[in-house]
């Protein structure tokens, strides 16, 4: 069963459930990404950075690639 409470019966079920927020998981690997490139998390400020690459990453369908990029790109992690 998920956080929201939405039950599911395999690995198939709770895939198809990560998949209905493509935006949240993107956020998630962002930040993830960037902790982990920086060696520390992202503060208040970083919010709207991030929410930028979570929207750039939104037209090429979410993909995987796009937010290393950007993220690499960023004024984040380029001034940490």
């Amino acid at each position: 069963m998920t956080r929201e409470g939405k039950p599911f019966t395999d690995l198939s079920g709770f895939q198809a459930q990560l998949l209905e927020n493509p935006k949240a998981i993107t956020r998630n690997l962002a930040v993830q990404l960037l902790t982990y490139a920086t060696g520390s998390e992202p503060c208040y400020a970083d919010r709207r950075e991030l929410d930028r690459i979570v929207e750039k990453s939104a037209a090429p369908g979410y993909g995987v690639r796009d937010p290393v990029y950007l993220l690499a790109q960023s004024k984040i992690f380029l001034n940490k």
